[in-house]
């Protein structure tokens, strides 16, 4: 939508500029626009646009209109007279953009009901995010033992937040049980799409209750004009019991020792069946050549007795 907007409203400034070259600008009225060309997301401003009669003689009617991004509900319009070398000058009311990106503000004059000046005054509306990335190693946690998490800061937004730090506050139902090497970490000035990562060593101590917890974490920064910017993070966490980590461990064992006795059965059987294989071959190679000699050894007596 806003995208679309803009495209119309490029389309039409060049379409306007065109007219104005063909034709020479013959107005005695001139605009003057101020208005700031780049904001942040949901910070209120305004602009001041001011008409001026340069001609010393005639004076001229105007018409001043403006609008935020081709919508006719945002319009505003200001009708008034201007005697020779008089200027008069309007201050908007403050705005705000609730979306991150270009946005455009149109203004149109009119001199004596003719269109005498046309603009488009662009305003770049930047958001500040930072998002906290983390990751566990090694897993799972026990007690009295240490783990490694790491943070990384990233600064999501379209500009650089400055003095960023990263606290890590005591757990809650384990403080002193469950705590940092250094719980500290200052990434400093972080550009836009960068980021800014460190380790935190935990030790874990061995009267601690295995169940879950969460690391609290606080962010903070500042934006480029001086704004706060803070975040609360809650990172989970599970101390599991050594006792059930033992029962697994032997349970593990029991299996593999079944799995090493399983495998040995099946090698056994797997022997016995290719020795029964081969007497069975045997058996069956000795039946044939019993039965071959013995079919032949009768078909010779059949023989003599005929000829008898």
């Amino acid at each position: 939508m806003y995208k679309k907007g803009i495209y119309m409203l490029l389309i039409l400034f060049f379409t306007f500029s065109f007219t104005n070259i063909v034709r020479g600008n013959s107005y005695d009225l001139t605009l003057d626009i101020v208005c700031p060309s780049r904001v942040y997301l949901g910070e209120p401003f305004n602009f001041q646009v001011t008409i001026h009669n340069n001609s010393t003689t005639t004076s001229h009617n105007y018409t001043l209109s403006w609008e935020v991004d081709g919508n006719n509900n945002s319009l505003i319009v200001k009708t008034g007279k201007l005697s020779p070398n008089q200027t008069v000058t309007f201050t908007s009311s403050y705005l705000s953009f609730i979306h991150p990106g270009v946005h455009g503000i149109t203004f149109n004059l009119l001199e004596d009901g003719e269109a005498a000046h046309w603009d488009t005054t662009f305003i770049e509306v930047i958001k500040i995010e930072a998002t906290l990335i983390y990751s566990l190693n090694p897993l799972p946690i026990y007690p009295n033992t240490t783990f490694n998490l790491i943070l990384e800061l990233k600064n999501e937004g379209d500009d650089t937040i400055y003095d960023a730090s990263v606290r890590i506050l005591p757990v809650k139902d384990a403080r002193g049980k469950i705590y940092p090497a250094t719980p500290v970490f200052h990434p400093g000035n972080i550009s836009s799409k960068g980021s800014s990562s460190s380790n935190f060593t935990f030790t874990v101590s061995g009267d601690v209750s295995p169940r879950m917890y969460n690391i609290p974490i606080y962010v903070y920064f500042w934006d480029g004009r001086g704004a706060f910017y803070e975040k609360y993070y809650y990172i989970p966490i599970e101390i599991s019991s050594r006792e059930t980590a033992d029962r697994l461990e032997i349970l593990e064992l029991i299996f593999e020792n079944s799995f090493r006795e399983l495998r040995e059965s099946i090698r056994v059987l797997q022997q016995n069946m290719i020795l029964i294989t081969a007497l069975t071959i045997l058996i069956i190679v000795a039946a044939s050549l019993a039965n071959y000699w013995y079919s032949k050894r009768l078909a010779r007596r059949k023989s003599i007795s005929t000829k008898k």
